[in-house]
């Protein structure tokens, strides 16, 4: 969740290229904690 917030202030701020490269982002994102990539210490 604070990961898409995140991104979209960046597109909010930055528009153009966050347009793009935002989503790309979420996308990987999602991918990585699905995978279980972010682990606890």
């Amino acid at each position: 969740e604070e990961a898409a917030e995140v991104i979209g202030v960046s597109i909010m701020m930055h528009g153009g290229p966050a347009t793009i490269y935002g989503a790309r982002a979420y996308d990987a994102f999602c991918e990585f904690a699905g995978a279980g990539g972010a682990q606890s210490a």
